[in-house]
């Protein structure tokens, strides 16, 4: 995995404003391993992805990762200090096809791949049905989703987690002012956009505050090391 500079991962950013989250990923994933092109990181089940953006986000800031969420008891704000390490599973999912028996019927299905994801319907029951389908091989065009019952999707879903643990990452947390237990569903794909998101706006502050005071170009401002940026910062302050 190749290192991201500041000029690189604000053109990144700046690129993935229009997209999706599953595309942002992507193009994420294509800048910092360029030798993969992009057919072979959208076919990489959803784990794989995930690793990959665990060990980028590590690269860009660090090892460790701050949560903040609302107690849905009480509304307390809670933050919660985690390490990336904690956040992987031994068990990486495994491309290919799998196979599952429901009845009498014989299923083929993969693990979701990174491309499944992409431009599925806004509709959350229909986005899960739409992913079922994209990951059932052989399914008849005609049929669809209509050969299973509730229990039937609910038991495919299972086994396409299974398939792929990492895909899904539950913390559970605790409620220091009412002891409220519940686990919440961790999405690195967002979650480290919107640290670059926060990232590139507090870089074009800087850019834009130095800019002003020594009348330098970006790309000479994007060049300094965050602490002399920060140190010119400081000295330009009236």
């Amino acid at each position: 995995m190749r290192a991201l500079g500041a000029a690189q991962l604000l053109g990144i950013w700046e690129q993935g404003l229009e997209l999706s989250s599953p595309r942002r990923a992507l193009v994420l994933l294509a800048a910092a391993c360029p030798e993969t092109d992009w057919g072979e990181l959208a076919a990489l089940p959803v784990g794989r992805r995930d690793d990959l953006l665990l060990q980028l986000r590590e690269h860009l800031f660090g090892a460790e990762l701050t949560l903040v969420a609302a107690c849905p008891a009480c509304s307390e704000q809670l933050e919660s200090t985690l390490r990336l390490a904690d956040l992987r599973v031994d068990a990486p999912g495994l491309p290919g096809a799998h196979m599952l028996s429901i009845g009498a019927r014989d299923i083929v299905f993969h693990a979701p791949t990174a491309g499944d994801l992409i431009d599925l319907p806004q509709d959350p029951a229909q986005a899960s049905m739409a992913l079922l389908a994209r990951c059932v091989d052989d399914l008849p065009a005609t049929a669809g989703i209509a050969l299973w019952s509730a229990d039937d999707m609910e038991t495919i879903g299972a086994a396409m987690a299974a398939a792929d643990p990492q895909a899904r990452t539950d913390i559970g947390l605790v409620c220091a002012a009412c002891n409220h237990r519940w686990e919440s569903v961790f999405d690195i794909a967002s979650f480290l956009w919107c640290e670059i998101e926060a990232w590139a706006q507090r870089t074009l502050h800087e850019i834009h505050a130095l800019a002003r005071a020594y009348a330098w170009r970006e790309q000479d401002i994007l060049a300094l090391s965050p602490t002399r940026r920060q140190l010119y910062l400081e000295l330009s302050q009236p």
